[in-house]
């Protein structure tokens, strides 16, 4: 497992859920929702680390977010490149090659570009 789908759970009115004895308390809730979004983060830089020096595929988004294009290789790894309005929508074979500090994975193309 290298993510995590976490939610805090909570009753809704008019359901069975909202009538049971014995409710976790929401500050419980809270707390434990925190501690399994740290392992997520844990596990999910785990995982991108694992991938580094490997050759995957990305897929290119068509938002540019703060100068950058964002991306998900076939394994569902982040990336993130220099905003370039050509790379939208876009199959491209990369090498992984850093994590960046806000966790997302940089690389290289393997195959030139068109700028």
């Amino acid at each position: 497992i290298s993510y995590l789908h976490v939610f805090t759970y909570s009753e809704r009115d008019n359901t069975e859920a909202a009538a049971m004895e014995h409710m976790v308390p929401k500050k419980v809730r809270a707390k434990r929702s925190k501690m399994l979004r740290g392992l997520s983060a844990k596990k999910r830089r785990a995982f991108y680390e694992s991938q580094l020096g490997t050759t995957r595929t990305v897929l290119f988004e068509g938002e540019n977010k703060e100068g950058y294009i964002h991306g998900f290789t076939e394994n569902y790894v982040k990336v993130k490149s220099p905003w370039n309005p050509e790379l939208v929508n876009t199959l491209h074979e990369v090498e992984l090659t850093k994590i960046d500090d806000d966790g997302l994975v940089r690389f290289e193309f393997v195959t030139a570009v068109a700028q």
